[in-house]
């Protein structure tokens, strides 16, 4: 049986300008608002910690960036070094797992919470 696939509008957590107005409980709502923000990042880029700032800063209205950034590395969306200086864009759990498993980043840690949610129910080994 294939996991059903549902299209979840976050409209009601943007404003006008494509600001993120708050950050929704119900993971069903959350995830997608973060990978809205997610999608602010360019893929295969590493950022430096006040430049994720500067990205999360210019897309919600409600200043809070240190929960932003640390939800979107909970759950998966970015990687961060050990030491939170550097940031990379993840496109995928499988591609978080081959990441690591090439030792080419191994200076890079990740933590998803709720991995099931990302991965299909299959979960990422890190």
């Amino acid at each position: 049986m294939s996991p059903v696939k549902k299209k979840i509008n976050i409209a009601i957590f943007v404003n006008d300008h494509g600001q993120v107005t708050r950050v929704p409980s119900p993971n069903r709502t959350r995830i997608p608002v973060l990978a809205y923000l997610a999608s602010k990042f360019e893929p295969n880029r590493v950022y430096h910690e006040k430049e994720v700032n500067a990205v999360l800063n210019r897309w919600h209205s409600f200043a809070d960036y240190f929960l932003l950034r640390r939800l979107l590395v909970d759950y998966g969306f970015l990687a961060r070094t050990a030491d939170g200086s550097e940031y990379r864009v993840v496109n995928s759990g499988q591609e978080c797992f081959n990441w690591i498993k090439t030792g080419k980043q191994r200076r890079f840690t990740l933590t998803i919470i709720n991995n099931k949610l990302r991965s299909g129910g299959k979960g990422v080994a890190a």
